[in-house]
């Protein structure tokens, strides 16, 4: 079995919340995450936006980044850069090698054994600054035994409602338990709900909450108004860190130049292609905002492919009348929603089509059909990478 069979075999059931195997794994690794300086983001959308701004800026300053994010578009090891370069298989293996006993011992997730590896070479490899995104929710994630030096909470919404509750309520709960004492945490406005209780959790614990605002005088290069909020968080986090010394070369040089892919990313111009793993309703409805400004004068068309618990019925409308045609597809890995049940999710419209078996040989010959005045929108899930790094030969390995 090479390393990425064994990482995928580890508890791929189900998910694993809570503190004490990560607890435990972290022992067995010497506590890795120890002695790091960490900014830990959570939130709902736009945290891997964030994440990938405040490394690129820290980047920009001549400082050597460590980078955590989730999920990959093709290889695992995307997940885990330093530099903007992503771990390579050997740095894997010789984690395994030494600690895949403890692994095993502890019983550890795919997630916590990713975590605790990140935290392993980022420790290795002497980051001056890791930036790690939470994997899901933030209280009980098993990035959150980290000891940040801030904490950032992108816009809340409802999402994983199956494992992080069923109100925007318990929900922001879930995401506030990011958030230590004396440590400072940043969050842009939210809905009023939700900033009552992340403020009464920070009032709780002695955590200094600042609410951020959009940035906008900079030329940032990530598409979309909604990147204007993860800039201003992003700046704010910055700001406020004096550890560092960052200017304003920086900062804008960073912010004109950042790639972060499959955040409306431009993959050909004609015909226009873009991809966006925008995945909830909030994710869809801000790439929906940004693509209705584009000047498309020939044929609009939307790939779609969803998870199984996502519910977007609420912007299906806004959908099937941005495009002239919806292609509603499945990817064949783990919880993955039905074309068929995406079809009827979607409303049954007129300008809506069933795609069982999304091929390599299915997608070329559809884009070989595209005239250079069409449009193609490749929407809904970060495991459309796999499918477009070999259409498109893109690597997602290096930012």
């Amino acid at each position: 079995m090479d390393i990425h069979d064994f990482l995928k075999s580890l508890n791929p059931g189900k998910i694993k919340l809570g503190h004490n195997r990560t607890i435990a794994l972290m022992s067995e690794c010497n506590n890795p995450q120890k002695g790091l300086n960490v900014i830990q983001i959570a939130g709902t959308n736009g945290k891997g936006s964030v994440c990938a701004i405040l490394e690129n800026i820290y980047r920009k300053a001549g400082y050597k980044t460590g980078l955590f994010t989730s999920p990959h578009l093709n290889k695992l090891n995307e997940r885990i850069r330093v530099n903007g370069f992503a771990i390579n298989d050997q740095e894997i293996f010789n984690f395994l090698h030494k600690y895949g006993r403890g692994v095993i011992r502890t019983d550890a997730s795919f997630f916590e054994t990713l975590t605790a590896i990140a935290f392993w070479f980022f420790k290795k490899k002497q980051v001056d600054i890791a930036i790690m995104e939470t994997g899901l929710g933030g209280r009980l994630d098993s990035v959150t035994i980290c000891e940040p030096i801030a904490t950032g909470i992108t816009k809340i919404s409802l999402d994983h409602v199956e494992i992080l509750g069923d109100t925007l309520k318990k929900i922001a709960y879930e995401k506030a338990g990011i958030m230590k004492k004396n440590i400072p945490c940043f969050t842009v406005e939210q809905n009023i709900d939700v900033m009552s209780v992340l403020k009464n959790f920070a009032q709780n614990i002695s955590c200094p909450l600042e609410i951020t605002k959009p940035h906008s005088s900079l030329s940032i290069a990530l598409h979309g108004n909604h990147q204007n909020e993860n800039t201003g968080l992003a700046l704010n986090i910055i700001e406020e860190l004096d550890q560092f010394n960052i200017d304003e070369e920086h900062i804008s040089n960073a912010i004109e130049s950042i790639n972060w892919f499959g955040r409306y990313q431009i993959l050909s111009d004609k015909p226009k292609i873009i991809f966006d793993v925008g995945h909830n309703t909030d994710g869809i409805s801000a790439f929906l905002n940004t693509f209705s400004k584009e000047k498309v004068t020939g044929r609009k068309f939307l790939l779609i492919a969803l998870q199984g618990r996502k519910n977007i019925s609420s912007i299906s409308h806004q959908l099937t009348k941005q495009f002239n045609t919806i292609f509603c597809a499945e990817i064949k890995i783990k919880n993955f929603m039905k074309a068929k049940d995406l079809f009827d999710n979607l409303g049954k419209k007129s300008n809506l089509k069933v795609i069982n078996q999304l091929t390599i040989p299915f997608f070329d010959h559809f884009i070989k059909q595209l005239m250079p005045e069409d449009c193609l929108c490749i929407v809904g899930t970060h495991y459309f990478g796999e499918l477009i790094s070999k259409k498109f030969k893109i690597s997602f390995d290096n930012l």
